[in-house]
């Protein structure tokens, strides 16, 4: 792409030569099952994520800023995971050897498009929530706790990611693959050389590849990913993490310094601990585990961007998609495991969901006996013109109403 760039490795040294040549090694295993673990994350995060999704919008969950937040995160994470299915579908579990259509391409331009913006409002929805919930310390009337506050900065977020990502679909293009050499059959009987190409039409097919005349733009979008995308809310993340645990071990000192310890023991045998503090602490730091690692090679992609995309990207990128995805997976999880009001809520939708499925399994069932009953009492030439919704209209109609029950009675009187 760029010429005279810096180099990272000494291929000169044995050494770095051993690493590189371990990390092709890797990749070739790694990269066999690497498309049945990430459909299978993929699939499982889609379901998880939704039903994240469906317990978060309860009423007494969605009046709190942080879940609104979680729920912008888990669309966000359904999305990236739906578009990677459709990725790891098309051109790993079914590749096209000879090339593919323009309408795959575009495709193709797009879910690159959608995964790095998807992602990236993640990460900054992962910084406002840690915000959120440090204003939440220190003031419980912040204005960041309310609901509103927090979709206004999902779409704000979206927006400004969404104009950031511009550069890079302006770099990417889809390009036609021309042929090396044309296909020749030779008549072994009368020694003619056909050419296939001037006997009929070959399809036409494209591929994907960054601008190949602008190197400048190529290193703008670098950096600009590499800071904007990247390293930016790694850093507050990272900030607002330790704020966070330092607010909320300051929070406990205050306590156990006001409190008796006869009290404390009290409360903690009277009162369910809040939690919330802890989970996102723990969903932060799974953010920072799976991201601050692509946040350093961002940065050296911007400083050594050949030999990054060459032995780096090449061999370790599928690994970084998959802390990625498992990233978008794990809410549910944590959740499931440390919050007991969001399993009481859970368990809820399940008690509601079996209850509606049995209710309309029983309708069935009843319809289903009625029928039969009316079958076979009614007479052979009439039977084959009876059906179901027949019978609920005549049971329907049949039923008397309470004034003419009383009418009835009153002329058997009379």
């Amino acid at each position: 792409m760029c010429d005279q760039e810096n180099e990272l490795f000494d291929l000169s040294d044995e050494q770095t030569i051993r690493f590189l040549s371990a990390l092709s090694d890797f990749n070739s295993v790694y990269t066999e099952i690497h498309k049945y673990v990430c459909l299978f994350i993929c699939l499982v995060g889609i379901l998880t994520n939704i039903l994240h999704m469906t317990v978060l919008m309860q009423p007494s969950l969605r009046r709190c800023a942080v879940n609104c937040v979680l729920t912008a995160v888990a669309i966000c994470d359904v999305i990236t995971m739906s578009s990677y299915s459709v990725y790891l579908i098309r051109f790993r579990f079914l590749p096209s050897h000879e090339g593919y259509s323009y309408s795959w391409m575009v495709f193709l331009q797009s879910h690159v498009l959608i995964t790095i913006a998807m992602h990236s409002i993640t990460l900054y929805l992962g910084v406002l929530l840690a915000f959120i919930r440090w204003q939440a310390l220190g003031d419980i009337h912040s204005k960041w706790l309310l609901p509103r506050s927090a979709w206004i900065a999902f779409i704000f977020c979206t927006i400004a990611v969404s104009i950031i990502c511009i550069p890079t679909g302006l770099l990417h293009h889809i390009y036609e693959l021309t042929p090396d050499e044309s296909i020749e059959i030779i008549d072994t009987t009368q020694n003619i050389t056909a050419n296939l190409s001037a006997l009929q039409p070959q399809p036409t097919y494209y591929t994907l590849d960054f601008d190949r005349d602008s190197c400048i733009l190529f290193k703008v979008n670098l950096w600009m990913n590499a800071i904007l995308l990247k390293s930016v809310p790694c850093v507050l993340l990272l900030w607002f993490t330790i704020a966070l645990i330092l607010k909320l071990r300051t929070t406990d000192e205050k306590r156990n310094y006001l409190y008796s310890k006869s009290f404390r023991k009290h409360i903690r045998k009277t009162t369910v601990p809040d939690r919330t503090t802890y989970i996102l602490t723990i969903v932060l730091t799974v953010f920072l585990i799976t991201e601050l690692p692509q946040g350093l090679l961002a940065l050296l992609n911007g400083v050594y961007t050949n030999d990054v995309h060459r032995y780096i990207y090449r061999n370790l990128g599928e690994v970084l998609d998959l802390l990625s995805l498992i990233n978008c997976s794990v809410d549910f999880i944590l959740y499931c495991f440390m919050s007991s009001r969001y399993r009481q809520t859970f368990t809820t939708l399940l008690v509601r969901a079996e209850s509606w499925i049995r209710s309309r399994r029983d309708r069935r069932m009843m319809d289903r006996q009625f029928y039969h009953r009316a079958v076979l009492k009614a007479p052979p030439f009439i039977q084959t013109t009876i059906s179901p919704s027949m019978i609920q209209f005549e049971l329907a109609t049949s039923v008397p109403s309470s004034d003419e029950d009383d009418q009835s009675r009153a002329s058997m009187r009379v």
